[in-house]
């Protein structure tokens, strides 16, 4: 074989191959940046945790995610985004589960855009089910699945081990009003995903009188006392005041 027909094979060749590559973003041609700071709810980094960059919608066949690892101040940096892109912004720790995500599109090729606010994560979910309030340290349980009449409750979440804690209890009104968020999740309850709540009212700890308890509602975040032997929801914790 000529060189000059080498030559020809080799441009044919690569005309076959070339419209399959060009199917994919060229990383180095086209890149941005987008940069943040990420905090628990005490102002405090998070030992080990990473933040992971997603996009909203493949970009020419590109849908793989990017992850960033934050200073020890917080702040994190990715520096090889799709420019002009819809991506979501998580927060990733090993066996743990968070419900904070920030949704945002990048800037045009070779600009850096910043996160509007700080990632605030207020709450966090172990293997254990169990949910840590970064604000204020208490730990607690999801929605044990069904209503319980006041008593029976008491004597509920006296008996579980989660994480082998034997110290579990209704909490207090204070430690159910710090659980209410403004915005309903989902479009009913306020109070965080986490917490999987399957109706409005939980029970406190606290007795109102000789027949009723309190109990608060996560449609409005108010108190009303209630009759023992009515049925609301359980969330268990631990720590804080009794």
């Amino acid at each position: 074989m000529t060189r000059v027909s080498l030559a020809v094979c080799l441009v044919v060749l690569l005309g076959l191959v070339a419209p399959g590559c060009s199917k994919d973003w060229d990383k180095d041609a086209q890149t941005c940046m987008l940069e943040g700071r990420v905090l628990n709810s005490a102002s405090k980094p998070i030992a080990g945790l990473k933040v992971i960059a997603r996009l909203a919608q493949p970009v020419n066949g590109n849908d793989m995610p990017v992850k960033a690892i934050p200073r020890h101040d917080g702040v994190f940096t990715f520096d090889r985004l799709i420019p002009e892109a819809e991506y979501t912004i998580e927060p990733f720790l090993k066996d743990y589960k968070f419900s904070t995500s920030v949704s945002i599109k990048t800037g045009r090729k070779d600009t850096t855009t910043m996160l509007p606010q700080v990632m605030s994560i207020r709450w966090m979910q172990n293997k254990e089910g169990i949910i840590v309030d970064t604000y204020t340290e208490l730990e607690w349980l999801p929605d044990q699945g069904k209503a319980f009449v006041w008593e029976d409750a008491a004597a509920h979440v006296k008996t579980l081990k989660a994480g082998g804690y034997s110290d579990w209890r209704l909490p207090i009104r204070y430690d159910l009003s710090m659980l209410f968020v403004n915005i309903a999740q989902n479009g009913k309850f306020h109070i965080d995903s986490l917490f999987q709540l399957g109706d409005c009212c939980v029970w406190s700890g606290e007795s109102c009188d000789a027949s009723s308890a309190k109990a608060l509602t996560y449609i409005r975040g108010t108190y009303r006392c209630e009759n023992l032997q009515a049925t609301k929801r359980v969330l268990a914790v631990r720590g804080g005041k009794q």
